[in-house]
């Protein structure tokens, strides 16, 4: 049996194993990672950074209508006034690109700008762990106890007066 600092301890870790878990696995609870893409938070950062055009901390609908044509002239290949699905393409392909790199050197463990299959497949084999160590602590966890019925003691099936319940006594 574990005594109730150690439920503690283990009720605290949780939240902390889920993020960890929801980062590496590229979504929710507070990230994107190693299997995502950018995530919202992410990108509108990137976005504020690129286009908060006097750089106070606030993107206004005027600076963001202004980067965003910037881009569509930058982007406009064809100078048409409108982004063809390569033109756009490779809009999306400079826009991620940084996120690409981090997943990429995240991945690229020694730095030598290669991923063997060992690090490929080292965000599975953390999962793999992650996984054994949450099984381990649910064992560690007592079964939930079953409510007892009004009238009866501790999930008896007798009553608490003479087979009978307390009200039949009177």
């Amino acid at each position: 049996m574990m005594s109730p600092g150690m439920m503690g301890a283990i009720g605290a870790m949780m939240p902390m194993m889920m993020r960890m878990h929801g980062q590496m696995m590229g979504g929710g609870m507070g990230g994107s990672a190693m299997m995502g893409g950018m995530g919202a938070m992410g990108s509108m950062g990137a976005i504020m950074d690129e286009f908060d055009a006097d750089q106070d901390g606030t993107l206004t609908a005027d600076e963001l209508r202004a980067g965003l044509t910037a881009q569509l002239g930058e982007y406009d290949a064809d100078g048409d006034g409108t982004l063809s699905l390569s033109e756009f393409e490779a809009l999306h392909a400079a826009m991620i690109r940084p996120t690409m790199v981090d997943r990429f050197q995240a991945l690229d463990e020694d730095g030598d700008g290669r991923v063997t299959g060992e690090e490929m497949t080292a965000p599975a084999d953390r999962f793999a762990r992650m996984q054994k160590m949450r099984e381990a602590m649910q064992a560690q966890i007592p079964a939930p106890v079953q409510p007892v019925r009004p009238g009866t003691m501790m999930n008896d099936s007798d009553s608490m007066m003479d087979g009978g319940t307390m009200m039949d006594d009177n």
